[in-house]
């Protein structure tokens, strides 16, 4: 979020205002004692401190103190207009961000000038080179005006779930634009480090710095009634795999009615994403294998937002990372939203390659950091609620399947190994043998690999199934069946073809079957009446093969 100098280049510049500003929620109740108090603690270095200076030296450090002075009186005006009720002028935080700026810049050509002045790290993530932690409580002060400043009108529409939006609408529209499920979750994900460079992860806010860019996703009313436009365009092929997301969208469109469409959260960042990101989606797994860090993808895409025709050029280029910016206006963008801004060595650049762009973008760091936080935690929130759901249907957590994802349960083909540990490797042609094998050899007789408990080499049962007009399946004997001779069925024999005619014959086994159950054993028996049959006491040897069917996978031989 930021000012847009002219309409060219139609973008939604960045949050930079905001880069330090705070979740819409956190207090405000600073007084003007207390922030007098704190920054009058705050030391200037002088030259005494610093030591010897050369001129060029001494003027720096001049330099730095005066800027330093200034952000501090910035602050401390703007903080007396709000607790007074003043009237603010147009864009209040146009002043703050460039004291801010120019405070940081001058702290650069400092360390430039005298490196010895560069110091530990800072909680803000800012290189030390380009910030003193000595100042951060000047930035927090910037941070709670700016919230101040830009907080959401009276009539926004909030959503419950604003993190969650952001991903689900991202990864729905980068479906509806043909991406996988992994691509679809990558564009949520970086749809979500959109939102945290935009506004820092406020919803519906404003801006204090440009009275044309508001919303979750700082857009303008062009861009996002354009967003609109395109939204309808895709809205049936959503429905068609997302029916609760076009529920949910029918439900803020109804919501919204009349209002501004950029201060109701959902449809901000759908409109804002439609309009500047969707097209780009399809784009996705490509600029994923050439930059793997989800960073550098976030600040692409946000590139997207500040400089979107350079940036089109560069991913249709053979090489993004090694495309070159020249044009002063694209570096002036730059600039004006915090890339190459800070002290003279960068705003000297005239041109620059997109991966030393991307370097460049490390005050957006912290920020996407908190996005890819947000994002996993959205994830590990989702697989809870599964759980839950899970616990609710069958009152208690279901323990771990132990299935491979196109064969039967581990479990399942042990038991079924150890029934048959006492069967012939290679199957007697003279004895009635049931029909499920697991092959273990092409050779021009089945290999039955009995006796070994273990796992078998091959992933799946084989089941021989009668081709002929009268298939039949013969089950297993009930378990209560009080015969002590098992009864064996023969098939009709008409309608066989000869070969057939003495080769069906099976023996039922007394075991409790698996029965609409593709994992366990089933707690009751099923029987089958077998139709047309002619029955009568035989004598067979036990073999026990339980069938077990997944109706989601292909059984193969």
């Amino acid at each position: 979020m930021g000012t847009k100098k002219h309409t060219a280049v139609p973008t939604a510049a960045l949050a930079l205002g905001l880069l330090f500003a705070p979740p819409a929620s956190m207090a405000t109740d600073v007084t003007i004692s207390i922030v007098a108090a704190t920054i009058g603690h705050l030391s200037f270095i002088s030259p005494a401190m610093a030591g010897p200076l050369t001129k060029k030296q001494s003027d720096a450090l001049d330099t730095y103190n005066n800027s330093r002075s200034q952000f501090e009186q910035v602050l401390r005006q703007r903080r007396t207009q709000i607790d007074s009720k003043q009237g603010l002028p147009n864009l209040p935080g146009q002043a703050l961000y460039l004291a801010r700026n120019n405070m940081m810049s001058a702290y650069k050509d400092l360390t430039d000038a005298l490196p010895s002045k560069i110091g530990g790290p800072n909680k803000y993530g800012i290189p030390p080179a380009y910030f003193s932690a000595d100042n951060e409580p000047l930035l927090d002060e910037y941070r709670r005006l700016f919230d101040l400043m830009q907080a959401p009108p009276a009539n926004a529409q909030n959503s419950d779930t604003p993190f969650k939006d952001v991903a689900d609408l991202g990864s729905a529209i980068a479906r509806a634009k043909g991406l996988d499920a992994a691509n679809a979750e990558a564009a949520g994900r970086i749809s979500l480090g959109l939102f945290f460079a935009e506004t820092n992860g406020n919803q519906n806010i404003g801006n204090a710095r440009s009275n044309k860019y508001k919303g979750s996703l700082q857009t303008g009313v062009p861009e996002d009634q354009n967003g609109q436009r395109k939204w309808a365009a895709i809205k049936k092929s959503i429905a068609a795999f997302d029916p609760a997301l076009n529920a949910r969208d029918d439900k803020e469109e109804a919501r919204a009615g009349n209002l501004d469409h950029r201060y109701n959260h959902w449809t901000a960042v759908r409109d804002g994403l439609m309009n500047a990101h969707a097209d780009i989606f399809p784009q996705v797994p490509a600029i994923v294998k050439t930059l793997p860090d989800p960073i550098d993808q976030m600040k692409l895409f946000e590139l997207i937002q500040i400089i979107p025709s350079p940036t089109r050029s560069a991913l249709g280029s053979r090489n993004l990372a090694g495309y070159r910016i020249s044009d002063p206006k694209i570096m002036a963008y730059l600039r004006n939203n915090s890339v190459f801004t800070f002290g003279q060595a960068d705003r000297a650049k005239t041109s620059a390659t997109y991966r030393e762009i991307l370097d460049a973008m490390w005050l957006f760091n912290e920020k996407f950091e908190r996005a890819l936080s947000k994002f996993d935690e959205i994830g590990s929130s989702q697989k809870a609620d599964a759980g839950e759901r899970n616990r609710m249907r069958g009152g208690a957590t279901a323990a771990p399947l132990e299935r491979t994802e196109h064969g039967p349960s581990r479990l399942a083909e042990l038991l079924y190994r150890r029934r048959n540990a006492a069967t012939d490797d290679v199957p007697a042609l003279g004895r009635t043998h049931l029909e499920l094998f697991v092959p273990v050899d092409d050779r021009a007789r089945f290999q039955q690999d009995g006796r070994h408990p273990g796992l078998s080499q091959h992933d799946q049962f084989v089941i021989a199934i009668d081709a002929g007009l009268l298939v039949q399946q013969l089950t297993l004997v009930a378990a209560h069946d009080r015969l002590g001779v098992l009864r064996g069925i023969v098939e009709p024999l008409r309608l066989h073809f000869f070969a057939d005619q003495f080769g069906k014959r099976e023996a039922g086994l007394e075991v409790r079957i698996a029965a609409r159950d593709e994992h366990g054993i089933a707690a009751e028996a099923v029987a089958v009446t077998a139709l047309l049959s002619l029955e009568f006491p035989i004598l067979e040897e036990f073999v026990g093969h339980g069938i077990m069917v997944d109706r989601q996978q292909e059984i193969r031989g």
